[in-house]
């Protein structure tokens, strides 16, 4: 299993050639970063996005308060700027099955044993990773991800008229939006990863 620190503190993970996904969906600690370092901060309205899901610490990460972990109630124009300051982009929907099989095959103490001496990662996320390894100490990230039963954005190529869709894999529901990702409309349980091509760390 191959690893990089991505430009947010957290760990991306190889699942096909040479691109690389994020382990978990984005966390509010990660946006909180994107918040501090990026040009786009003051147009985000993050007080407003936690109301519907209230930010918690790391500490009280627990099986019952995953979903609190991740940053939701957010727009595709939004994540996708995130994502651009990551240097990368939305998954593709061509991308979702390829993504899965593979979090399927992870486990988390592998994950654990792989970046725990990483100097460049987020003190916030070894703690996460140490709370998913006594919550799920057998168990995969894709066992993580159903367990929080969250739905997830991504993006096409396709040229479908500009609007929300959704699809499902494997009993977990994306939504993707059509032509491309300026849609304003927020989606309140939704999460989002970033894409990065070896190229772009």
């Amino acid at each position: 299993m191959e690893c990089i620190i991505g430009k947010d503190k957290f760990p991306l993970i190889k699942f096909e050639n040479d691109r690389y996904t994020h382990i978990f969906p984005v966390t509010k600690y990660q946006f909180e970063r994107y918040i501090w370092e990026s040009e786009r901060a003051p147009d985000i309205n993050y007080d407003d996005m936690l109301k519907t899901n209230p930010r918690i610490s790391p500490e009280e990460v627990s099986k019952k308060k995953l979903n609190p972990l991740f940053i939701t109630n957010i727009t595709f124009r939004e994540a996708s700027d995130f994502a651009r300051w990551m240097k990368g982009r939305l998954p593709v929907r061509d991308e979702i099955e390829v993504i899965y099989n593979c979090l399927g095959s992870i486990k988390v103490s592998n994950i654990f044993d792989s970046i725990k001496k990483s100097r460049d990662m987020d003190r916030r996320c070894s703690v996460v990773l140490s709370k998913m390894l006594s919550i799920f100490p057998h168990g995969t990230v894709k066992d993580i991800i159903e367990n929080s039963k969250i739905e997830e954005l991504c993006s096409t190529m396709s040229d479908m008229p500009s609007s929300i869709y959704t699809y499902t894999c494997n009993k977990h529901r994306w939504y993707y939006v059509g032509k491309n990702d300026t849609c304003d409309s927020r989606i309140e349980d939704a999460v989002f990863r970033v894409v990065i091509d070896k190229d772009n760390t």
